[in-house]
Order: C-alpha cells, then sequence, then structure tokens
C-alpha cells in the first residue's frame, strides 16, 4: 500500500505543479511537470493504473472484501479515469480543480475501507451486505 500511495502522492503533485513549469524553468527547479515532459500524460497515467493495482494487491494480501474491491479500488478507478479525460494541464484552474479532487478520491477509499469494515464486523445491514 505504502507503495501505491506513493505513486498516488507523485500523481495529484504533479498535475498540481503544471502550472508553474515556466516558473520552475526560470528558477532552475527540477519538477516531476518538467521531468516528465511531453510524456506527462502518460507517465501520470502509469502511476495511477500503479496506484490502483498496488491498493488491489494490498486488499488481496490484507483479505479485504467486496466494498473494498469496488469502492476504495474500482470508484477510485472511475474517478482518476474522469481526472485524465477532462483534464486541460494548460488551464491552470483547472489543474487546481483536478489536484483538491484528490481530497475526494481518498475520501472514497476511506468509504470503501470504512464499508469493508463494517461489513466484516456485522454492523452493515444485510440488506446491502455484499
Amino acid at each position: 500500500m505504502y507503495a501505491g500511495l506513493i505513486c498516488w502522492t507523485i500523481y495529484y503533485d504533479t498535475i498540481y505543479a503544471c502550472p508553474d513549469r515556466p516558473d520552475d524553468i526560470k528558477a532552475g527547479v527540477k519538477s516531476t511537470a518538467l521531468l516528465f515532459g511531453a510524456h506527462l500524460k502518460l507517465i501520470l497515467r502509469a502511476f495511477a493504473c500503479a496506484f490502483i493495482c498496488l491498493m488491489a494487491l494490498a486488499g488481496v494480501l490484507n483479505g479485504n472484501g467486496p466494498w473494498f474491491f469496488i469502492v476504495s479500488c474500482g470508484a477510485t478507478a472511475c474517478h482518476i479515469l474522469w481526472q485524465q479525460c477532462t483534464w486541460i494541464e494548460e488551464d491552470a484552474r483547472d489543474c487546481m480543480v483536478k489536484f483538491k479532487s484528490n481530497g475526494d478520491m481518498g475520501a472514497i477509499i476511506w468509504l470503501g475501507l470504512f464499508l469493508d469494515y463494517l461489513s466484516k464486523s456485522g454492523s452493515l445491514p444485510s440488506a446491502i451486505a455484499l
């Protein structure tokens, strides 16, 4: 999970850094937004896929149930897909919107973990238990 979280951090931090590329060049800052260059979106997609796969692997190794995989992994994958399909890397406002939406993604991951916990503890009503 830790390796997955590193991938996620690189992913959202690079989105945050995109509007600062001209200033980074002038200041000599070595940001990932500059490092990834023309392959930025492709590399970020790879980091996002690695994050989802590593999160799913952690779920398998931890014995998580369906709620984790459906909500934490599945809904997070959908959220990343939305980000990638609508992200305009040259638009500073859109970069900030996508960056901030990663807080929502954290809430999605937490919700899946919480529902998984409730399901395993028997606290989840049987009507919604998977």
